[in-house]
């Protein structure tokens, strides 16, 4: 897409789905996953033209996409108070919505909790808490040769990220100024230190390079790290707005901002600072968060009550949802 992409137009148009979500994935042909929001909170796929529910359970879910399938791993209990378990639903395969006799499992055991990080066309990370062993270890299921520990005792709030090219993992604790990356292939690990006293807020590895971005906060400041060997070297400060939630894709060198100064609107970017769109927060106090296909071509963006899609090769951006029935006031 090039500078002089068209504006928005003043507003996005009607929602097709009149309720809130939380994003969580999108996929490469732009469909959209969310999660309700009260309970039990169930997944919904969601595209311009409307949405649909994808589960039916008994308690609460969560999930990812598989890149390149039509099928979602979902993290879930069975009910009664039972741990959460790893299962994929086929979405070509299953009757829609899903309850559990549609799901297969993929990570289960008597008394350990799993806990769903990332998905990849190769496999699926997650953490896996075991009360006996009093640690929690994470994995990684390869869809041919099964799962596999790739770090053990790790922090109980460990995010982690899968790169494109299915080697590079690359994990944080949002209590450590650290940053885990592991290759799938040799099994080694290593441990790169952030400047004392920066809370990393994102792990974005870049298959193109080899290294891995971290988005983080420091001393109020927003910055952007780049990892390329043993040390963290500073990449960028945001000295107009800082990244938000999911917003930065190293597959397209594209990320999405917040304006600190009201406003506060929200610009997409590239990585190099070149501003494309810009959007006005139909609510300044509202929480925004973005997710990005793993091709960097399509951008899911959540704000408050409303949600949209933006397709990166004309720069068209589509309402998913809103919880009224006016137009988003995006422009």
């Amino acid at each position: 897409m090039t500078p002089d992409t068209p504006p928005l137009p003043g507003h996005l148009g009607q929602a097709p789905v009149r309720r809130t979500f939380s994003l969580l994935d999108i996929d490469l042909t732009g469909r959209v996953l969310a999660r309700t929001h009260g309970a039990p909170t169930q997944l919904w796929e969601l595209t311009a033209g409307g949405g649909r529910a994808l589960t039916s359970l008994p308690t609460s879910c969560t999930g990812r996409f598989v890149p390149g399938h039509r099928a979602v791993v979902i993290e879930h209990d069975w009910g009664r108070g039972t741990t959460h378990q790893i299962s994929l639903l086929n979405l070509v395969h299953t009757i829609i919505p899903s309850g559990l006799d549609g799901l297969h499992l993929l990570a289960h055991g008597a008394g350990v909790s799993h806990r769903l990080l990332d998905t990849h066309y190769r496999g699926v990370l997650y953490s896996a808490s075991a009360p006996r062993a009093n640690r929690i270890d994470l994995w990684f299921r390869d869809w041919f040769e099964g799962a596999r520990c790739i770090r053990r005792d790790v922090p109980a709030d460990l995010e982690g990220r899968v790169g494109n090219d299915g080697v590079t993992v690359a994990t944080f604790s949002p209590a450590r100024s650290e940053v885990g990356m592991t290759h799938l292939v040799s099994g080694s690990s290593r441990v790169v230190a952030l400047p004392e006293g920066a809370t990393p807020t994102g792990v974005y590895p870049d298959a193109s390079t080899g290294a891995v971005l971290v988005s983080a906060t420091h001393g109020g400041a927003h910055l952007t790290y780049a990892i390329d060997g043993q040390r963290a070297e500073l990449a960028g400060v945001q000295a107009e707005g800082y990244v938000i939630p999911g917003g930065i894709c190293p597959a397209s060198a594209h990320m999405v901002t917040r304006a600190y100064a009201p406003p506060e609107n929200l610009t997409l970017s590239g990585i190099d600072g070149e501003v494309i769109l810009t959007w006005a927060l139909p609510d300044p106090q509202c929480e925004v968060r973005a997710v990005w296909s793993p091709s960097g071509e399509h951008c899911a963006i959540e704000a408050g009550s409303v949600g949209w899609r933006v397709r990166l090769a004309d720069g068209a951006s589509e309402p998913l949802y809103s919880r009224s029935s006016s137009s988003a006031s995006l422009r």
